[in-house]
């Protein structure tokens, strides 16, 4: 298990904690549609988020860093890319991801020694019914390829490891199972501990609420926008198949920190992103975004994304809406932020 320990420790994936705590939001709309009110998933609908990803370690806009050991990341943007796909399928909805990161690692006392790291791809897929049925999930896939420091003070490429794996939640009307797969040797040895899959028992209470852990950010996107904004709900952890809990709710900039529900200073503020197409036009796009923190609850729970999502727009005419603008999620050991910046919108499949 304290291989297994490890192995989480560094994976860039959600880490989930539990305790007790109240929603204040339902879901308002499917706003991914021009018609968001639609209950259903209309035949031929299709979405494309491309993001530019970048790293850093000092921002305003989510908490600040609190590093552990002497690690540092530095990605290759170049190569490194991040997208989203949704779309419609046999009357559901389908929610693609891909991740892959190229970049270094350094280390050492002056960070005087490195380690490369080249196509670490984390790929998903999920299965989820439409606004009717409360965006119910069905199955998630997760495909995922990665390296990571095994300690946060490394003094050798020995401190790196691979592992590769494959985890699929099948969900029921009261239990889920997951079910981890791998053919490395090395990441058999991890997994050693979860060689049977793993049956998660009532996983989907209807007074808890639960968003599978692949769509967290996408489903955020089905809220009204204000200060008052916070939902907690319960998501597996896809790996270990814990079910924990998890909350989202609005923050205020500048600190980063959830916005307390009697705030009278709204959240929403400008945000311009520079080179950004949304309509097939490459310009600088001016958005008013609402900056939304996701953090696991209890003793140890922490930050582990805050996304900025749109409200509105200047001068573009765009059919889907409340997409993410801007995400900065924490590396292992709080190395950096990986930055995701929207870059290009589709609304319709590329042709050949």
């Amino acid at each position: 298990m304290k291989k297994l320990s490890i192995f989480l420790a560094g994976l860039l994936t959600v880490c989930l904690t539990g305790c007790a705590s109240v929603q204040t939001s339902a879901f308002a709309g499917s706003y991914w549609l021009e018609n968001y009110s639609n209950k259903t998933a209309p035949d031929g609908f299709y979405e494309k988020i491309e993001y530019e990803v970048k790293t850093e370690t000092e921002t305003n806009y989510a908490p600040a860093l609190i590093k552990s050991g002497n690690i540092k990341f530095e990605i290759d943007s170049a190569k490194s890319s991040y997208y989203t796909e949704l779309y419609t399928e046999n009357g559901n909805y389908v929610y693609q991801t891909s991740l892959t990161v190229n970049g270094t690692y350094y280390y050492g006392a002056n960070g005087e020694k490195s380690y490369k790291v080249e196509n670490d791809t984390t790929v998903t897929k999920t299965v989820f019914k439409d606004f009717e049925n409360k965006f119910k999930v069905i199955s998630s896939t997760k495909e995922a390829s990665n390296i990571f420091p095994v300690y946060s003070s490394p003094s050798s490429e020995k401190d790196f490891k691979k592992v590769a794996y494959k985890s699929v939640i099948e969900y029921g009307e009261k239990n889920a199972t997951v079910t981890l797969t791998t053919d490395d040797p090395i990441s058999k040895e991890y997994f050693s501990t979860l060689s049977k899959p793993v049956t998660v028992k009532k996983y989907n209470k209807k007074e808890k609420g639960y968003i599978d852990n692949e769509i967290i950010p996408l489903i955020f996107r089905t809220f009204k926008y204000d200060s008052s904004l916070s939902y907690t709900f319960k998501s597996i952890e896809n790996v270990t198949g814990s079910l924990k809990q998890v909350v989202g709710k609005a923050v205020d900039l500048n600190t980063s920190t959830p916005s307390s529900e009697s705030a009278s200073q709204s959240p929403i503020f400008p945000m311009t992103v520079n080179n950004c197409s949304l309509n097939g036009v490459r310009f600088d796009v001016e958005f008013d975004v609402l900056g939304v923190s996701f953090q696991t609850t209890g003793e140890y729970g922490q930050t582990f994304l805050t996304a900025y999502y749109e409200t509105a727009r200047k001068n573009v005419d765009l059919k889907t809406k409340h997409f993410m603008v801007k995400g900065y999620q924490p590396m292992i050991y709080n190395c950096a932020y990986m930055v995701y910046t929207i870059h290009t919108v589709y609304n319709q499949r590329e042709t050949a």
